[in-house]
């Protein structure tokens, strides 16, 4: 495909999700049966498959969407390094520095997933080796995990595109740049940032402080802190609310009918709740303040960035974000097949 056939395909999708994001409508509930791991027969008495999230722990990560890729196959080894070959070659055109050279690798992250219909998990790694007249040191510029986390199976664009909505990933800003428009002219594909906005943290704090969210080891003394920001002012004057986790555990259950779902009648009364107790209790009015940042003991998450603590919690996020992701980019792609 040309440069001017992929630019013109390119703006096609923007404003296929211009659109979409104009139309859809908001989310209605969100399913908490979604996110149980249910062993296939050959792993019910094996390790439990979250333990291998360890790796996403405690690191913070950037967040993205991506679309279909094109042309993208990880079974074969050849094309995998081949892959990586064409990366390095590009990142080290992109990011020239005559005392810096470039080792890029693209591989399946064994890493065992919750559906069978999962693609594998492909990891992205670009290392950069700085030369001295002494020594020569390697340096990790970015490390990105293509994921897909609980899609559900449905026909692709064509036979030739894979499906890895979810972006994980870390590294210098220049790097992330450049290798994100690497892999969107080497597989056809778009990345973009997938903030969480005010109506995502609204639906996670209920979704996090529900049984199997990650906070069901949590201690008496345990506090959520949530930050609200202020209409008019810079993001980082913000509201601070604490409350006891175990407290908003209580009124979740109070307004929560459904064990298995969350609807979005409950989100809204739980938040109308805790802001009438916040005006109560503090005086605060929070108006239409919005909630912007979320610290856990087990996460803390802000637009498009998150850092995990404990597995439980990091498979809640990616099957919340991979719906989303697949929602942004992936919705009504046969529109988008038809536009070209």
């Amino acid at each position: 495909m040309d440069s001017n056939q992929r630019s013109r395909d390119s703006s096609r999708t923007t404003a296929l999700l211009s659109r979409t994001a104009g139309i859809r409508e908001f989310r209605r509930y969100f399913s908490l049966v979604s996110r149980t791991l249910t062993p296939s027969p050959d792993e019910e008495h094996e390790d439990d498959p979250l333990l291998d999230l360890e790796v996403l722990l405690r690191q913070t990560w950037n967040i993205f969407g991506i679309s279909a890729l094109f042309d993208f196959k990880c079974d074969d080894e050849v094309r995998m390094k081949s892959y990586g070959k064409k990366l390095r070659e590009e990142v080290a055109a992109n990011l020239s520095n005559e005392d810096v050279s470039y080792e890029a690798k693209i591989s399946v992250l064994e890493i065992k997933r919750p559906k069978e219909t999962d693609h594998p998990i492909v990891q992205i790694e670009v290392q950069a080796k700085i030369m001295t007249r002494e020594t020569q040191q390697k340096t990790l510029v970015y490390r990105g995990f293509l994921i897909s986390w609980r899609t559900e199976p449905t026909d692709l664009l064509t036979e030739n595109s894979t499906r890895l909505p979810l972006l994980l990933c870390r590294g210098t800003v220049r790097t992330m740049r450049a290798v994100h428009a690497i892999l969107g002219r080497m597989f056809d594909c778009m990345i973009v940032s997938l903030p969480t906005n005010a109506e995502d943290l609204a639906w996670l704090l209920p979704i996090f402080i529900s049984p199997g969210g990650g906070q069901d080891t949590i201690k008496e003394h345990h506090e959520a802190l949530l930050e609200y920001s202020v209409p008019g002012l810079h993001k980082s004057e913000c509201l601070h609310i604490r409350f006891l986790i175990k407290d908003l555990m209580e009124l979740w259950k109070s307004v929560s009918d459904d064990k298995d779902r969350i609807d979005v009648e409950e989100i809204d009364e739980f938040h109308k709740i805790l802001q009438q107790q916040v005006m109560e209790i503090g005086g605060v009015h929070l108006g239409l303040c919005l909630l912007h940042r979320i610290h856990l003991p087990s996460i803390v998450i802000s637009e498009s960035k998150m850092k995990i603590m404990n597995v439980e919690t990091m498979n809640t996020i990616l099957t919340y974000l991979n719906e989303k992701a697949l929602e942004c980019l992936h919705l009504n792609t046969s529109q988008l097949s038809t536009s070209k």
